[in-house]
């Protein structure tokens, strides 16, 4: 049979890059093509808007030749149904846990309970219980024994991070050190194929961490673990293999996959300098869905974040992979959340096999390049936190809160503007969403890592306006149908993305509304604008806005009532929080 030998490529004319820009320059219109096409990265590099694959050597990316494992999170072992939820997941496909410890009586029987016909020699299972790894660890391997598995045929993660649970409290004892210590014996009872410490550089994220500054804390971390077991007398190579790290991914596939990429290299560039063998001691990475991008409005959005933030772990190389139910923002995850969210991983794994490419992002002009600049940056932050002392004394200091607290205060005036759009919150925002009570907890000092979700401004605003009764805008329009329908549509989005409804119809005073906001072209505004501001006014509209900038008719506009202007770029939150103040103060 003969092979059919196609080269569609072949029909075209190469296209070179200096040929690609002139025609992109064209398309600009005079536009400055680095300001459009190019772009800085929160990391301070700069992402260009074309990469060549030959641009970037391909980085040697130690990574599994095994499927990721598929996690699952469960809290709340104690209550009735977890041990159902548990073996639902096992029997569904999930073959890691993650098992939140909260009060240590869990540990005298719901524990054993929850965990009833549990294979523990066949799956991973990772532990989180700050302050209590120690009891809870010897709790789990008695329960193994009971069930005839040694410490060997466990894959156990202790998860102990008393550096992160230290940063998350906000609280840095002076026994740091010994809280440590008093974990290394676990070294000698735990299997080896378990870890005793999971850096978890997921809570710097979801504090607003850059990628960058994320990486350079787990490091500076893991550093200070590896330290601690050297003195006790454990050789590198094995405290090494002591250690995973938890990273979030997010939605920002590229990103979170070049992150991963970084960090693993990072760690052999780390331990490289230590002196050990780093081929030995490839990095151990759990990816987990990042808190910080799940919103409680228009929770169906989720899905879509976590199969994004799912395909960046398995692309990025992650050992394991956690994906969020998309309702665990709002209230306790419903048994439909926790399906969809193990089902992501399975069709990404079994339909769409990715789990069958060792590394796919090799040899990405873009994703190389990309990984190169990011482990430049998070090696000089790397080596900048570690001249002043490492992590903790960037934490006690306050040096790194301060530096996330920056990066988080620039990313929230890009969602803030919308430059960053958040779908179903801050755009296309459904306004018939029943309210979701706010689960996010309140960091008890200054020092602590504060959770910080992107949409939390805007997901204040509606907290609001569920509380008042019809809170709404009446969009008074002029000309015809075709040109006022941009900007009332862009006004609707505006106002509702607040909670406030958007009317339209049979006119002001049948509306109810005390707020009007007037839609059409600029060719109508000179015509209509100020004579219906004035009918507006007449009616007992208490503010009114014009949708689109007035520039400089902004003086006439404002003489005849029109108080505010609404177009692109603008602080939604700064102008619909004391729109919300009107009509509380109305109500």
């Amino acid at each position: 049979m003969n092979e059919l030998n196609l080269s569609l490529a072949n029909d075209f004319p190469s296209i070179d890059e200096q040929a690609w820009r002139s025609l992109v320059e064209q398309s600009l219109k005079g536009a400055p093509f680095d300001k459009k096409i190019n772009r800085q990265s929160e990391d301070g590099f700069e992402v260009k808007g074309l990469y060549s694959s030959t641009e970037e050597e391909r980085a040697r990316i130690d990574v599994s030749d095994q499927p990721w494992t598929l996690m699952q999170e469960h809290r709340d072992l104690g209550r009735d149904g977890a041990n159902k939820a548990i073996l639902d997941d096992l029997e569904c496909g999930v073959n890691g846990l993650l098992l939140h410890v909260g009060d240590e009586s869990v540990l005298n029987g719901p524990l054993e309970a929850a965990l009833d016909g549990v294979l523990f020699d066949l799956i991973k299972i990772s532990l989180k219980a700050p302050t209590q790894e120690q009891k809870t660890a010897e709790r789990l391997l008695a329960l193994a024994a009971k069930k005839s598995v040694n410490a060997e045929q466990l894959q156990l993660s202790v998860g102990a991070d008393p550096i992160a649970d230290s940063a998350i409290s906000g609280e840095f004892t002076d026994d740091l050190d010994q809280q440590i210590v008093q974990l290394l014996p676990l070294c000698d009872t735990i299997g080896s194929s378990s870890r005793l410490f999971d850096v978890n550089a997921a809570a710097y994220h979801y504090a607003g961490a850059t990628d960058g500054q994320e990486i350079a804390a787990a490091l500076s971390t893991a550093l200070v673990y590896l330290r601690a077991m050297e003195k006790r007398g454990l050789a590198l190579e094995k405290a090494a293999n002591l250690i995973s790290f938890t990273f979030a991914v997010d939605a920002e596939f590229f990103a979170s996959i070049a992150k991963l990429r970084a960090a693993r290299q990072l760690w052999s560039s780390m331990l490289t300098a230590c002196g050990v063998d780093a081929a030995s001691v490839p990095m151990s990475i759990t990816a987990r869905s990042a808190d910080r991008m799940f919103t409680r409005y228009d929770p169906w959005v989720n899905m879509l974040r976590g199969t994004a933030a799912c395909f960046a772990g398995a692309v990025g190389g992650a050992d394991a992979v956690t994906v969020m139910p998309y309702d665990f923002a709002t209230a306790e995850s419903s048994g439909f959340g926790r399906r969809i969210a193990r089902n992501v991983q399975s069709i990404l794994m079994e339909e769409s096999s990715l789990d069958k490419v060792i590394d796919p992002a090799a040899g990405s002009g873009f994703l190389e390049a990309l990984t190169t600049s990011l482990s430049e940056a998070v090696w000089r932050q790397f080596q900048a936190m570690e001249a002043n002392g490492g992590i903790v004394q960037a934490l006690k200091s306050g040096t790194l809160q301060k530096g996330i607290r920056t990066a988080l205060g620039k990313r929230r005036a890009k969602v803030a503007t919308r430059k960053r759009p958040i779908t179903g919150v801050s755009e296309f925002p459904n306004i018939d969403d029943e309210i979701s009570p706010n689960l996010a907890g309140t960091a008890s000092s200054d020092m602590a890592l504060k959770p910080s979700n992107l949409a939390a401004d805007f997901e204040a605003l509606r907290d609001r306006a569920q509380k008042l009764d019809d809170p709404s805008v009446y969009l008074a329009t002029v000309g015809d149908l075709s040109s006022y329908t941009p900007r009332a549509s862009f006004a609707k989005n505006f106002f509702e993305a607040g909670g406030i409804r958007a009317k339209q119809g049979d006119g002001f005073a049948e509306s109810g509304a005390k707020v009007a906001v007037i839609c059409g072209a600029d060719t109508d505004y000179k015509e209509s604008a100020v004579s219906l501001a004035q009918s507006l006014k007449d009616q007992g509209a208490e503010k009114i806005f014009l949708a689109g900038n007035p520039g400089e008719l902004v003086s006439d506009y404002e003489k005849a009532g029109i108080s505010g202007f609404i177009y692109l770029g603008l602080d939604v939150p700064a102008v619909l929080a004391p729109v919300l103040e009107l009509l509380e103060n109305a109500a």
